[in-house]
C-alpha cells in the first residue's frame, strides 16, 4: 500500500528525457474505491509490458511521485492521503528491460471524500460457495471501528472484513449486506456513525444425495451395491458397519466377505467440488439388505409325492424348505 504525500503533476517534465514507442501502449486507467484518505488505482495490462510508472500528485503541489509495478500489476492501493483533496494521476507502459516508453496515458482525477463521511464497503463479494456455507467479503475502510453484517435479517456486527455463513440450504438464493461502523474506537459508540448497507446476492451449489440407491445382486456372502449418478460430484462416501467408511468414485460397489442370512445396513453421501473446495451432500436414509441364506440349509423338499390322480390330472406334493425362495 503506497502512501501520497504533497504530489503533483507537471506533464512537461513527465515528458522531458523520454521519447514514445507507439508499439508500446499506454495504460488504460481508472479510480475505485474512493474512501476519505484512501484509493485503489487500477489499469488494464498491456501486452508485453514489463513494468509500469505511476505518476502521481496532490493538485496545486509543484511536486510530482513516481511509482513502479511489475508487468503483471494491474492496481495499486494508496494510503494516507487528505481528505476532501483532489489528485491527479496518469501512467506509461515499459516495454522492454531497455525501457521503451509507451505514451503518457490520460490524466485521471479524483477526490477524496470530505471528512465525516461515512461510506459501505466497496468490492463486496462472496466466495467458496458450497451447498451449505459461504464466504462473505469486502474492502477494509479505513477509519472504522467495525462493521455490521446483516444475514438473512439477522444483524451483528464484527470487526474484520470477511465472515463465514453456514447452516444453508443447498440450490437457494441468499442476500446479504454489510454497513461501515465509522468513528474512533476510543470514543463512545454514541459517537459513531452507521453508513447504509450494499447487498450482494449468491445462489447455493447443489450437492445432491444419490438417488436409486439400491442392491443390484444379493448374494450369501457378498452384493453389489449400486445408485446414481450426480452431474458435479467428485467421489461418493459409502458407510457401513461391514466396510467402515470408503471413498468410491464409480457408480457401484460389490462388497465380499459377507455372512449368510444377515441383515448389513449402507448410507452414502455425494462429495461435489466449487471453486476448489470440497464439500459433501446430506447423508441418504439407511439402505438395509439381508443376504441369502447358505446352500447347506437350502434342503430338498422331501417327502414328494402324487395325489389325487385321475385320467387327466395329478396333485404333485412336497415338504416346505425353510429357505426356499421358490421351486423348480
Amino acid at each position: 500500500m503506497k502512501t501520497l504525500q504533497s504530489l503533483c503533476f507537471v506533464l512537461i517534465m513527465i515528458s522531458i528525457g523520454s521519447t514514445a514507442n507507439s508499439q508500446c501502449l499506454s495504460p488504460n486507467t481508472f479510480t475505485t474505491n474512493i474512501y476519505s484518505t484512501q484509493v485503489k488505482l487500477n489499469w488494464d495490462p498491456v501486452p508485453d509490458a514489463v513494468q509500469y510508472m505511476l505518476i502521481a500528485s496532490l493538485q496545486g503541489i509543484a511536486t510530482i511521485d513516481t511509482f513502479y509495478y511489475p508487468g503483471a500489476d494491474s492496481f495499486s492501493v494508496f494510503s494516507g492521503l487528505k481528505k476532501g483533496s483532489t489528485y491527479q494521476w496518469a501512467m506509461k507502459s515499459i516495454c522492454d528491460t531497455l525501457g521503451t516508453e509507451s505514451a503518457l496515458s490520460q490524466v485521471v482525477s479524483f477526490t477524496t471524500l470530505p471528512s465525516g463521511t461515512c461510506i459501505p464497503p466497496f468490492d463486496q463479494n462472496t466466495a467458496d460457495i458450497t451447498n451449505n456455507s459461504a464466504d462473505l467479503n469486502w474492502d477494509d475502510v479505513p477509519d472504522v471501528v467495525g462493521y455490521l453484517i446483516d444475514l438473512g435479517g439477522s444483524i451483528s456486527h464484527i470487526t474484520g472484513n470477511s465472515t463465514n455463513w453456514e447452516s444453508l440450504l443447498g440450490s437457494t438464493q441468499y442476500v446479504w449486506g454489510v454497513a461501515s461502523i465509522c468513528g474512533v474506537d476510543t470514543m463512545p459508540p454514541s459517537t459513531w456513525d452507521t453508513s447504509g448497507f450494499s447487498l450482494d446476492t449468491f445462489i447455493t451449489a447443489s450437492c445432491p444425495v444419490p438417488t436409486f440407491f439400491m442392491a443390484g445382486y444379493i448374494g450369501e456372502d457378498s452384493l453389489d451395491l449400486s445408485w446414481s449418478s450426480v452431474s458435479n460430484s467428485e467421489s461418493y462416501i459409502l458407510s457401513g458397519a461391514s466396510i467402515g467408511t470408503l471413498s468410491v468414485t464409480d457408480t457401484m460397489y460389490s462388497i465380499n466377505g459377507l455372512n449368510p442370512s444377515t441383515e448389513y445396513s449402507f448410507n452414502i453421501q455425494t462429495v461435489c467440488n466449487s471453486g476448489g473446495t470440497d464439500y459433501m451432500s446430506e447423508i441418504s436414509d439407511t439402505l438395509t439388505i439381508t443376504t441369502n441364506g447358505s446352500q447347506a440349509n437350502c434342503n430338498t423338499p422331501s417327502p414328494i409325492f402324487t395325489s389325487n390322480i385321475t385320467l387327466e390330472t395329478a396333485k404333485l406334493n412336497w415338504s416346505a424348505s425353510p429357505l426356499a425362495l421358490s421351486y423348480t
